[in-house]
């Protein structure tokens, strides 16, 4: 579930990274060339899709730090945020609405353009993070006998 080394911080299973600076960059190299409405709500939806990155990876840094200091629970509850943060950003208003309005916008050429493609692949890494922050927590709930979180208990009934 969890491994770490002496003098390392505790890594989990998985791992939620900070929005990079060049994939800001480029997605404001884009923002420069937008000039109609539906290109404006592209820039729109991946600005709102970057802050629910950033919230994502604060959450998950207070639970590298509950953990560390031992504090399950806490860290659990942390994680509950991560995955309510992914849940968002695969969710209707963020990177699937962005490869949905590129795809109106560029066409056919859509598929090769690398905006796209990085949409595309924002939404894959959300979808498997979704699952893999899930089953953490289910294990580790299992394994201290707590009851499940909420964003935890709301994903598990949504993917009845």
């Amino acid at each position: 579930m969890m491994v770490s080394s002496p003098g390392e911080q505790v890594v989990f299973s998985f791992v939620v990274e900070s929005t990079s600076f060049q994939r800001v960059q480029s997605w404001a190299q884009y923002a420069a060339l937008a000039f109609t409405q539906d290109q404006m709500n592209v820039v729109s939806d991946v600005f709102y899709a970057f802050w629910h990155e950033m919230q994502m990876f604060l959450c998950y840094q207070r639970a590298v730090g509950r953990v560390n200091r031992s504090d399950v629970v806490n860290a659990l509850g942390w994680l509950d945020l991560v995955l309510a943060e992914a849940v968002e950003l695969v969710g209707e208003r963020a990177w699937p609405r962005v490869v949905q309005r590129l795809e109106r916008v560029l066409g056919e050429s859509a598929s090769t353009n690398p905006w796209y493609q990085d949409a595309c692949a924002r939404v894959q890494t959300h979808q498997q993070l979704c699952s893999q922050v899930v089953e953490y927590i289910v294990l580790c709930c299992a394994q201290y006998q707590l009851a499940l979180p909420q964003y935890t208990v709301a994903y598990l009934k949504g993917c009845e």
